[in-house]
C-alpha cells in the first residue's frame, strides 16, 4: 500500500518520512556549503576572500529554514505529541551534530560578523561616523582619542569629528599636498590634485569634483589596471583595485583607510539608473563618497565645501593605495 498517510514500522506517515528524509538532504547540502566556506576562509584570509565569503553567506541557502515549521504543519505538531520521547533522543543527537561538526563554522562566522575584527579596531564606529556627518576620514583625525573619550557615543564622536574638520581643513588640504611627493603616480595626476586643491581654497568646489572624476579614473585605467586608451573603468575594475588587496595594503595608515576605500567601492562607482527618476538619484546623493555617474552626467552638483573636499580625499587615498600596489 503506497498511500502517504499510511504507516511505517515505527508509526511514521510516510508523508512524515519523506518531510524528514528531504529536511535532512537539505541541511546535508548546506553542511557541505558550509565546509567550503571554512575551507576558504582558512586558505586566503584577505580582503578579496573576505568580500567573496560574505557574498556567499548572503546568498540564499538550499533550506528555507524559516519556512521549515509552516511546511510541516500540523504533522510536526502530531509527531511531537506522539513520539515526545523520541524526538527528544533526535533533536538531544542532531544538537550535538551541530556542535561537533557545524560549530566551527559557526564561529569562524561569528568573527566574520564582527567587522571591527575584520577591519581593525573601531571600524564599526568610525564608518558610522562617516555616514552620519558624511564627510570621509582622514589621517590626522584622532578618532580613537575621540572614541575612548567620548566612551564610543557616537554623535558626539560625529559633532568633534565635524568640529575637528571646521577647525583644521587647512591643515588638512596643506597634509596632502606636501605629500604628493612621495606618490608613486606621474606628474599629471600631482598636478591635477594640486589644481583641485587650489579650485578649493577659492570655493570652486564644483569645479573640484568635475576636475578629479577622470583623473581618479585615468590613473586606474593606467597605473593599476593598464587598461588601453578609450577603454572606460567599469565598477567590477575598480573593484579589483579594492577588493584584491590585502587588509594591510587598505588600512595604509589605520583604519580610517579601511572605511575609505570600502565607501569608494560602495559610492564612488555604484550604478544609477536614471529610467527610475529622481529616487534613483536620491539614493546615491547623500553619500560620502561623491557618484561618478552623477558627476559625469551631470546629475547632481557637486557643489559644497564638504563634497570637494571628499573628492580631494578621496583621490589622495587612490594615489597612496596605488603606491603600496606598486611597491609590493
Amino acid at each position: 500500500m503506497n498511500d502517504e498517510n499510511s504507516e511505517t514500522q515505527i508509526g511514521l506517515s510516510r508523508a512524515d518520512v519523506e518531510a524528514i528524509n528531504n529536511l535532512s538532504r537539505s541541511i546535508t547540502v548546506d553542511v557541505a556549503r558550509f565546509a567550503d566556506l571554512w575551507n576558504s576562509m582558512q586558505l586566503q584570509w584577505d580582503h578579496s576572500s573576505i568580500i567573496d565569503v560574505i557574498a556567499r553567506i548572503s546568498a540564499p541557502l538550499t533550506l528555507p529554514y524559516v519556512d521549515v515549521t509552516r511546511a510541516l504543519g500540523e504533522s510536526l505538531q502530531r509527531l511531537a505529541e506522539e513520539h515526545a520521547e523520541s524526538i527528544r533522543a533526535i533533536s538531544t543527537a542532531f544538537q550535538g551534530i551541530t556542535t561537533d561538526v557545524l560549530g566551527p563554522w559557526m564561529d569562524r562566522l561569528r568573527v566574520l560578523a564582527d567587522e571591527d575584527i575584520i577591519f581593525g579596531k573601531n571600524y564599526t564606529i568610525i564608518d558610522e561616523v562617516t555616514l552620519l556627518t558624511g564627510r570621509l576620514p582622514f589621517r590626522t583625525i584622532p578618532y580613537g582619542s575621540y572614541i575612548e573619550e567620548e566612551e564610543r557615543d557616537v554623535d558626539r564622536i560625529a559633532q568633534r569629528v565635524n568640529d575637528y574638520f571646521d577647525q583644521e581643513e587647512e591643515a588638512i588640504l596643506s597634509d596632502i599636498q606636501s605629500g604628493l611627493a612621495s606618490h608613486n603616480v606621474d606628474d599629471e595626476a600631482r598636478e591635477t590634485l594640486t589644481e583641485a586643491i587650489e579650485n578649493h581654497r577659492i570655493s570652486h568646489y564644483r569645479s573640484t569634483c568635475r576636475l578629479l572624476a577622470p583623473e581618479i579614473e585615468r590613473v586606474i585605467r593606467e597605473h593599476v589596471l593598464a587598461l588601453p586608451m578609450g577603454k572606460v573603468v567599469n565598477a567590477k575594475e575598480l573593484d579589483s583595485v579594492i577588493g584584491d588587496s590585502t587588509f594591510e595594503e587598505l588600512a595604509i595608515q589605520g583604519t580610517h583607510d579601511v572605511v575609505v576605500a570600502l565607501r569608494m567601492m560602495k559610492h564612488w562607482y555604484s550604478f544609477i539608473d536614471h529610467k527610475q527618476g529622481p529616487q534613483a538619484i536620491a539614493a546615491v546623493q547623500d553619500a560620502p563618497t561623491p557618484n561618478r555617474h552623477a558627476i559625469s552626467h551631470g546629475w547632481l552638483p557637486y557643489s559644497t565645501p564638504q563634497d570637494s573636499l571628499n573628492t580631494i580625499i578621496l583621490t589622495d587615498y587612490l594615489y597612496r593605495i596605488v603606491t603600496v600596489q606598486k611597491a609590493a
